[in-house]
C-alpha cells in the first residue's frame, strides 16, 4: 500500500514538475515577448501555471496508479478473482446440474442480469483498506464490463460460432477455472498501457507550446 502511494507521489510530482517548466518557457520566451499591456501578461501568467500543474498533476496520477496496478499483476488478479468468482458461480447455479444443458441465449441474459447487479452492488467487494480495493477500486465498473465481455464474447458467442445453441455446467466451470481470469487480466492490462499511452500522448500535445516558444 505504500509502495503504491510512493509510487503515486513520485509520478504525480515528477509530472507536475515537467509540466510547470513546459509552462516557464511559454512564459519566459511567449507571454513576456509579446507586445501587450503588463495586466494582460499578468493575466495569461496567472491562467498558465495553474493550467499546466493541474494538467501535470492528472497526468501524473494517472500514470502512476496503471504502472503500480501492472506491477502488482498478482493483485490485479487477485481482485478480478474477488469480481469473477461470485459471478461464475452464480453461472454455474444457473446451469443445470443433471447432465441437462442451458441455452446460450438464455446464460446470456442471465449474466447481464448479474453483472448489472454486481455492479449495483461492487463497493461492498473490498474492505476500505484493502490493497487490491486501492488498486482497482477506480476501473471495477471496467472490470465488470471486461469480465462480462470475456464471458460472453470469448465463450458464449464461440459455443455460437461453432453450432453449439446450448452449454453444459462443465462447459461453464472449465471456462471459469481456465480461461476467465486470464482472458480479463490481459484486456485490463491493455486498457493500462492506453490510459499510460493517453498521458504520453497529453504530454506532446501540451509541449508543443513550449517548444515553439524556445524556437521562435
Amino acid at each position: 500500500m505504500f509502495g503504491t502511494i510512493k509510487t503515486l507521489a513520485l509520478f504525480t510530482t515528477s509530472s507536475i514538475l515537467i509540466f510547470v517548466l513546459m509552462a516557464l518557457a511559454i512564459h519566459r520566451f511567449s507571454v513576456m515577448e509579446q507586445d501587450i499591456s503588463g495586466a494582460l501578461k499578468m493575466a495569461q501568467t496567472g491562467l498558465l501555471f495553474p493550467v499546466y500543474a493541474i494538467l501535470g498533476a492528472i497526468c501524473g496520477l494517472a500514470y502512476g496508479a496503471a504502472a503500480s496496478a501492472k506491477r502488482k499483476a498478482d493483485l490485479l488478479e487477485e481482485g478480478i478473482h474477488k469480481i469473477a468468482g461470485p459471478l461464475m458461480e452464480a453461472a454455474i447455479g444457473i446451469t443445470p446440474a443433471d447432465g441437462r444443458e442451458i441455452g446460450v441465449g438464455a446464460l446470456k441474459r442471465s449474466l447481464d442480469m448479474l453483472a448489472s447487479g454486481a455492479l449495483k452492488n461492487r463497493r461492498g467487494w473490498f474492505g476500505p483498506f484493502s490493497i487490491p480495493g486501492a488498486l482497482a477500486g477506480l476501473f471495477l465498473g471496467s472490470m465488470l464490463r471486461i469480465i462480462r465481455r470475456a464471458a460472453i464474447g470469448e465463450f458464449l458467442d464461440a459455443m455460437e460460432k461453432s453450432g453449439r445453441n446450448t452449454v453444459s455446467v462443465k462447459d461453464v466451470e472449465a471456462f471459469a477455472r481456465k480461461r476467465l481470469v486470464a482472458s480479463a487480466v490481459s484486456v485490463f492490462k491493455g486498457r493500462l498501457n492506453l490510459i499510460q499511452y493517453a498521458c504520453y500522448l497529453a504530454g506532446l500535445i501540451f509541449s508543443i507550446p513550449a517548444i515553439l516558444a524556445l524556437l521562435m
